[in-house]
C-alpha cells in the first residue's frame, strides 16, 4: 500500500491545496516520518452560510495588520466562530468560502467516523490505512494546523507567509486594503467542489456502517470505498484543474 506524504503535493495557493484531497483519500495519509498527526476536533456547522454572516461579530477593527488578520481568521476558523471569521474576507467570496469550510469538517469528522470503526473492526494496525485526517489541513489558510511567520505590505495590497502542517513550501495569503481594513482574497472559489466533498464525506459514513454491517476486511473496505470513491474524486480533479467549470 503506497502512503501518500501530504508535504509533496500541497501548493502554495489558500484554496488550491485541495487538489490533494484526491491523493489524500486515495491512500493512507498522515505524515508518519515525522510522527502521528493530531486528530483535531471537528466541528459541524448545520447553518445556511447566511445564518453564519448574520451571527458575525461586528465589524473587524480597522488597525488590524495583515499578519494580525490571518491570525484571527485562524483563531476563529480553529474555534468553529465562522461569523467571526467572515467579515475579514471580501464580500463576494465570502459565502463559498464558508460553504468550503464546512464541508472540509464534515469530511473530517466522516473520517473519524471511518476510522474509529475501522479501530474497533480492524484493529489500530489496519485502521491507519483509512486515515485521512490530513484532509483537515487541506485548504490553506482556513485549515486547522497553521503557524503565522512574516507579512509584506506594498501600498493597499499585502501579503502574509503562512506554514500549514509543518510543510514546505510555505503559503502566501494575499490581503487588499478594502475600506480601510486589510481582507483576505483567494483565488475564486470552485463553484461545486464542496458538493463533492459532502458526497465524499456521505461515502466514509456509509462505509463505516457497511463495515459494522458486514464485517468486511480492510481489502474489503478499501475495495469498496475505491469503487464509490473513484467517480467523486474524480470530479474533484476536474474542478480543481478547471475542467469542469
Amino acid at each position: 500500500m503506497s502512503r501518500y506524504s501530504p508535504a509533496r503535493s500541497v501548493l502554495a495557493h489558500p484554496v488550491r491545496p485541495l487538489t490533494a484531497v484526491t491523493l489524500i483519500l486515495t491512500f493512507s495519509c498522515g505524515d508518519r516520518e515525522n510522527g502521528a498527526q493530531k486528530r483535531a476536533p471537528a466541528t459541524f456547522y448545520n447553518g445556511a452560510v447566511e445564518k453564519s454572516r448574520d451571527a458575525a461579530a461586528p465589524t473587524a477593527p480597522q488597525e488590524l495588520s495583515p499578519k494580525e488578520v490571518v491570525r484571527s481568521v485562524h483563531e476563529s476558523r480553529v474555534a468553529g466562530q465562522l461569523g467571526k471569521l467572515a467579515p475579514h474576507l471580501v464580500p463576494e467570496q465570502r459565502p463559498a468560502i464558508i460553504d468550503l469550510i464546512q464541508a472540509v469538517d464534515e469530511l473530517t469528522h466522516a473520517d473519524r467516523v471511518l476510522h474509529a470503526a475501522a479501530v474497533e473492526r480492524l484493529g489500530s494496525a489496519s485502521a491507519q490505512l483509512f486515515d485521512h485526517s490530513a484532509v483537515a489541513d487541506s485548504i490553506g489558510v482556513f485549515s486547522r494546523r497553521v503557524e503565522i511567520l512574516r507579512e509584506e505590505i506594498q501600498d493597499e495590497h499585502a501579503t502574509v507567509d503562512i506554514q500549514v502542517a509543518d510543510r514546505v513550501p510555505l503559503q502566501r495569503v494575499p490581503l487588499e486594503r478594502i475600506g480601510g481594513e486589510w481582507l483576505i482574497r483567494t483565488d475564486p472559489p470552485i463553484p461545486g467542489l464542496s458538493t463533492q466533498l459532502h458526497k465524499l464525506a456521505e461515502i466514509l459514513i456509509d462505509a463505516a456502517r457497511g463495515l459494522e454491517r458486514h464485517r468486511w476486511t480492510a481489502e474489503q473496505l478499501r475495495a469498496e470505498l475505491t469503487r464509490k470513491q473513484t467517480p467523486v474524486l474524480k470530479r474533484i480533479k476536474e474542478l480543481t484543474n478547471g475542467d469542469g467549470r
